[in-house]
């Protein structure tokens, strides 16, 4: 069985939420596994390939999303996809860090 490395360098924190992801300008149905300020986890039907740009719609309220522009790092069947955020505003980046205090409290 092959040992996986964590290679992430920030906290995260695990949550369990639906969203939607744009995939080649398609929204796609996604689950989102774990948060933090630089990427997140998710799981979807879609195969997303490495390095493919996304769009993903991340709820942090009952009223607000936020559009956030990401990457595909890896994608392994079974596992989900990690993808890293690119281009955040500092905005994106407080509201992203307010949605993880509200899961870790």
């Amino acid at each position: 069985m092959k040992k996986v490395t964590e290679r992430r360098r920030v906290h995260r924190c695990l949550m369990e939420s639906e969203l939607i992801l744009f995939h080649r300008s398609i929204p796609v149905k996604a689950r989102l596994l774990d948060l933090s300020i630089r990427g997140a986890r998710v799981v979807t039907t879609e195969y997303l390939r490495k390095q493919t740009p996304i769009t993903l719609l991340l709820p942090v309220s009952s009223r607000h999303s936020l559009m956030l522009k990401a990457r595909v790092s890896f994608y392994r069947e079974g596992n989900g996809a990690g993808i890293k955020f690119i281009s955040l505003t500092q905005h994106q980046e407080d509201q992203i860090t307010e949605l993880i205090k509200t899961f870790t409290l």
